[in-house]
C-alpha cells in the first residue's frame, strides 16, 4: 500500500491515483483518514462512483449511498446487457458467471442500504430479484429476506422463500417461523418451530438477549466472530450472527423472547 505523504507539495503525492487513495481509505481504521483519502480520490476523479459510495458509507449517509449505488448498478447493468448476460438462459446463473459478481454485490449493498433507510418492502423486492438472478443464492440473500418477511408479517412470501430452499439445517428458518407464528397469536406453532433449533445453550442465549447482556456473556464468541468474519454453523456464534444481521427485526421482539424463555422452561419441565 502506498503511504500518503504528509505535505501537499510532496512530488510523491502528485503521482497517487484515485485508485491509490481508495485503497488507502479501505485499509485505514480511522474514519477521519478514510474521508480524507476519499475526498482526495474525488478531487482527482469527481465522478468516481466507488469513491462516492465508500465515502457515503463512511459518513453513514444512506441517501447518498443509495444514489451512488444506483448509478453504479445502472452502468454495470448496461454493460452486462451488452455482453448478453441478461439473456433468458442466463437468468438464474448470475454469480456463476464471474462478470456478474460485482453487479450482484452492488445490488446486495442496495438491499442493505434500503434496510438501513427503513424501506423494508423495497428491500424485500430487491432480495427477490437477486434470488431470481441467482437461484443458488451464493450471497445468502434468503437469510435476510426471510427476516424481512417476518417484519412485514408476510407469511405467504416467507413460506415461498423457505420452500425454495428445503433442507436448511440452520436456525434461521425455525426462528423466523416461530416469531411470525407468535406475532399471529399461534403459540403452539411458534413453540414447535422454536424447538426445531438444536443449538445447545439456546435458552441461556435467549436470557442474555432479554437482559441485553450478550456482549458480557459471549464476549469471546463475539470477538472471534468479529476477527474472522465467520461463524461455526448451528452454534452460539451462529445465533450471534443472526442477532447482528437481523437488527431491523429482533429489537422489536423483546416480548417474544420473554415468552420463548418461559415456554422452553415449561417444555423442559414436562419432559
Amino acid at each position: 500500500m502506498k503511504k500518503i505523504p504528509d505535505t501537499q507539495t510532496d512530488e510523491t503525492q502528485m503521482n497517487l491515483t484515485a485508485e491509490d487513495y481508495i485503497e488507502m481509505a479501505q485499509d485505514t481504521t480511522s474514519a477521519k483518514k478514510a474521508q480524507e483519502y476519499l475526498n482526495a480520490a474525488l478531487a482527482l476523479e469527481p465522478d468516481n462512483q466507488e469513491a462516492q459510495t465508500i465515502l457515503a458509507a463512511v459518513k453513514k449517509d444512506a441517501v447518498a449511498m443509495l444514489a451512488s449505488l444506483e448509478k453504479q448498478i445502472a452502468l454495470e447493468e448496461a454493460e452486462l446487457r451488452k455482453q448478453g448476460c441478461f439473456k433468458k438462459n442466463c437468468i438464474g446463473d448470475f454469480w456463476l458467471m464471474l462478470e456478474t459478481r460485482d453487479y450482484m454485490r452492488m445490488r446486495s449493498s442496495r438491499m442493505d442500504t434500503l434496510i438501513m433507510m427503513g424501506r423494508l418492502r423495497a428491500a424485500a423486492q430487491e432480495g427477490e430479484e437477486l434470488l431470481r438472478l441467482c437461484t443458488n443464492d451464493n450471497l445468502g440473500i434468503r437469510f435476510t429476506l426471510i427476516a424481512l418477511y417476518v417484519t412485514l408479517e408476510d407469511e405467504k412470501a416467507l413460506q415461498n422463500v423457505l420452500s425454495r430452499y428445503p433442507g436448511e439445517a440452520g436456525p434461521e428458518g425455525p426462528l423466523a417461523r416461530s416469531i411470525l407464528a407468535w406475532k399471529q397469536g399461534d403459540l403452539e406453532t411458534s413453540l414447535s418451530a422454536l424447538r426445531e433449533i438444536t443449538i445447545k445453550g439456546l435458552r441461556p442465549f435467549i436470557k442474555a438477549v432479554i437482559d441485553d447482556s450478550l456482549e458480557i456473556k459471549y464476549d469471546e464468541e463475539l470477538w472471534q466472530l468479529e476477527q474472522s468474519g465467520a461463524y461455526t454453523f448451528n452454534s452460539i456464534q451462529h445465533l450471534l450472527h443472526i442477532n447482528e444481521s437481523w437488527f431491523f427485526l429482533l429489537p422489536s421482539c423483546h416480548v417474544y423472547f420473554v415468552w420463548a424463555y418461559e415456554a422452553l422452561k415449561t417444555v423442559r419441565t414436562k419432559a
